[in-house]
């Protein structure tokens, strides 16, 4: 009796099964969310379309849906127009140069009063001229700095799901989506707004990735310019970080 006694208690010390353990289907995934940068372009289907290509700057918000599941939302804009830039800068330099030779021309007319009845008058204008014109030679580095902006081409907002071949690490990725669009017309009319399926393919490394994403916006889903008819392209390449 005491022998089977202390087999029963040395039983009770002994570890149990171990249970094996599976990684859960519902673990977050890696997600990148913040700003991404590359190239883009605006096309429409017609022969005659100009090729628009320039920078791309995005910002993105991505939410985990389980191990191979995500949902996206970004914001982005073409730079397109650089010619704009171009313009923007010039129209600045020049009115600089104007507001420079306006200086002159009043202190030349108040020279020209200077021990006249009129002084007094001349002067007492020329300071509300000066202040005028200093005001309007602070806004000219302004147009300067805001150049930049006058090169975007078309801007764009879309939201996807995408799908992931791994859930963490290197993986390769398609999504799938709605957008919208503000654009210049590529065949030279005016400004539009369109929308369109959404479709991408891309890579992600942890919180970075790479990915190349197309806004089809066909006949019916866009408005006014010339392309009206045809289908719109707007695409980009773009790294996120």
């Amino acid at each position: 009796m005491i022998v089977s006694a202390a087999l029963a208690l040395a039983a009770d010390d002994l570890p149990g099964p171990v249970e094996p353990s599976f990684p859960s289907d519902e673990a977050a995934r890696t997600v990148n969310s913040g700003f991404g940068f590359g190239l883009a372009g605006l096309t429409a289907t017609d022969a005659a379309s100009a090729q628009r290509l320039g920078l791309h700057l995005e910002l993105r918000r991505e939410e985990a849906l389980g191990r191979r599941f995500q949902f996206n939302l970004g914001a982005g804009a073409g730079l397109t127009t650089p010619e704009n830039t171009v313009a923007t800068v010039e129209w600045g330099t020049e009115a600089g140069r104007t507001i420079t030779s306006a200086f002159g021309d009043v202190s030349e007319w108040v020279r020209r009063g200077r021990g006249t009845a009129s002084e007094p008058f001349r002067s007492m204008g020329a300071f509300f001229a000066y202040t005028g014109l200093g005001i309007s030679y602070v806004a000219v580095p302004v147009v300067w700095a805001a150049s930049p902006f006058a090169a975007i081409g078309h801007s764009t907002v879309g939201a996807t799901l995408s799908v992931h071949s791994a859930p963490t690490g290197p993986n390769a990725f398609v999504e799938l989506g709605f957008g919208g669009a503000l654009y210049g017309d590529p065949l030279g009319g005016g400004p539009g707004v369109g929308c369109g399926p959404l479709v991408g393919v891309g890579t992600q490394f942890g919180k970075e990735s790479v990915g190349l994403r197309l806004l089809v916006s066909p006949p019916g889903l866009h408005t006014e310019g010339g392309s009206v008819s045809d289908t719109l392209l707007l695409g980009s390449l773009a790294l996120g970080l």
